[in-house]
């Protein structure tokens, strides 16, 4: 057997493991430690995500460090440092930037619907999901209405003043009470003064 040199220059004896053995390791990796994980083999204290011992049974505060997390998720979907204000692109009737800000809209909605949300969320949760499908509809006809400048703003304004957007706000609005934050200002606010 020859020596293995490492990246600081040095030699150390190449350990040989037969191939048997090999595949017994990479066994033991791929199939039983995940399992020994899965079936929630930790200390069971407080600080684990699960509780009491019993296996697959999550903590309630890793419930609502996934859902902010997952909120979080959702917030960064929406953005897109190199696109235009969305009320920049209301103004310009912009077609294009319009599609591209309903994917984003939509990709934010599908990656919110991923997300379980805990016990004191979980109305609220349904009611944001339930306003960004609402408001994923106006996204389209908003940008269907482009490149019609009068047009493109008479459809943000619906937009605006919709159901969808007001159970949006007051979905986020909940949330933030009940300490999960959600910094996303409501959709079109910053197309309201110039377009209502």
């Amino acid at each position: 057997m020859g020596d293995i040199t490492t990246s600081a220059g040095s030699r150390r004896p190449r350990t040989h493991v037969p191939r048997g053995r090999r595949s017994a390791v990479l066994l033991l990796v791929m199939v039983v430690l995940p399992a020994v994980l899965a079936a929630g083999c930790g200390d069971g204290g407080s600080g684990g995500p699960y509780t009491g011992g019993s296996a697959g049974k999550v903590s309630q505060d890793q419930v609502k460090q996934d859902y902010a997390a997952g909120l979080d998720r959702m917030l960064t979907a929406l953005e897109d440092p190199n696109a235009p204000p969305l009320e920049q692109s209301i103004q310009t009737a912009n077609r294009q930037q319009l599609l591209n800000s309903a994917i984003r809209w939509d990709q934010a909605l599908s990656t919110l619907e991923g997300v379980t949300p805990p016990k004191d969320a979980r109305k609220s949760h349904d009611r944001l999901v339930a306003a960004m499908r609402s408001l994923s509809d106006w996204n389209r006809k908003i940008a269907g209405a482009a490149p019609n400048r009068s047009r493109t703003r008479s459809v943000a304004r619906q937009a605006l003043k919709s159901e969808g957007a007001r159970e949006y706000a007051a979905a986020t609005t909940e949330l933030e009470q009940l300490g999960y934050l959600f910094s996303q200002e409501a959709p079109l606010e910053d197309a309201g003064s110039p377009v209502g």
